[in-house]
């Protein structure tokens, strides 16, 4: 994680964050999670849709119809089979709605169940979802184009 930070502070990419993040965090919060917390302190924070007991008023958004629809969808991609997801299942398809909501290009997970899926999120919207060791070679790759592209114009 600490790499894709580094990344962001070289403006090749933007991290953000999901309402959720820091709700989980510092829920979590103890010594595995305690540096993730900090370093996403200064994040942009996404909001989604608001839930009742589960979100913070002023970091949240009403959901819209499609809103709903998105997340019901994202659920049965993630637990297919599931008539009634729980708790963790409805975050992990709200944190994966609000980055599709907001027109993220790659979704950075270390959640197995999520990645497991990802090529279905993939195809469905465009989205890549990826762990952070994939993300930096993304990074390293669309790095690499840009300096041919660069030396190619200096040509």
């Amino acid at each position: 994680m600490l790499k894709l930070v580094e990344e962001r502070m070289s403006g090749y990419v933007e991290l953000v964050k999901t309402d959720l993040v820091d709700i989980e965090l510092k829920q979590e919060y103890h010594t595995r999670v305690a540096d993730s917390y900090e370093v996403s302190v200064g994040f942009v924070e996404l909001m989604g849709v608001f839930v009742l007991d589960d979100s913070r008023l002023d970091h949240a958004v009403c959901a819209s119809e499609s809103d709903i629809e998105l997340i019901s969808e994202i659920q049965r991609i993630l637990k297919p089979g599931t008539t009634n997801p729980g708790s963790h299942d409805n975050k992990d398809a709200r944190h994966l709605a609000t980055a599709l909501r907001y027109g993220c290009h790659a979704f950075v997970t270390n959640d197995m169940n999520i990645l497991k899926r990802g090529q279905q999120v993939t195809e469905r919207w465009s989205t890549q979802v990826v762990n952070p060791s994939r993300a930096l070679e993304l990074i390293s790759s669309h790095k690499a184009k840009l300096r041919m592209n660069m030396e190619r114009e200096k040509s």
